[in-house]
């Protein structure tokens, strides 16, 4: 688990608060990663398994609902926002997912919402679980 700069846990809540999770009653996963580029790579996701709660609704997947109006302005500049329909190659672990590039308070940031936890991730703790 690494220790992150106060800012990182401020942009981390304020893209919280442009989302809700839908019909979840446990929190959002996150990711951080200092890339060599020294860009750090953020990375949010549903932090539930699929549930069948109710009758007839098996395996439905967690879900979270982003406001991309309120998201985009927690970023001091925007270089890229974009939208991925679906897996890009066979060993893409993000797969569907919101990806959102620009500044925080001067630091590079490359945001990626996706709506489960990436399988690359599953034996690395996460820093930080929000509830909402």
């Amino acid at each position: 688990m690494i220790r992150q700069p106060e800012w990182l846990s401020q942009f981390v809540d304020r893209v919280l608060a442009s989302s809700a999770q839908l019909g979840m009653e446990s929190g959002t996963g996150c990711h951080v990663y200092r890339n060599t580029d020294g860009e750090w790579e953020v990375t949010l996701f549903s932090d539930e398994e699929p549930t069948g709660r109710m009758p007839g609704l098996n395996q439905i997947p967690p879900a979270l609902s982003v406001d991309i109006f309120e998201l985009v302005r927690v970023f001091d500049e925007l270089s890229s926002c974009r939208w991925q329909s679906a897996p890009a190659a066979w060993d893409d672990d993000l797969g569907v997912h919101l990806a959102v590039e620009g500044k925080f308070e001067g630091h590079a940031i490359w945001l990626r919402i996706v709506s489960q936890m990436p399988a690359c991730l599953a034996e690395q703790a996460t820093y930080a679980s929000a509830r909402r």
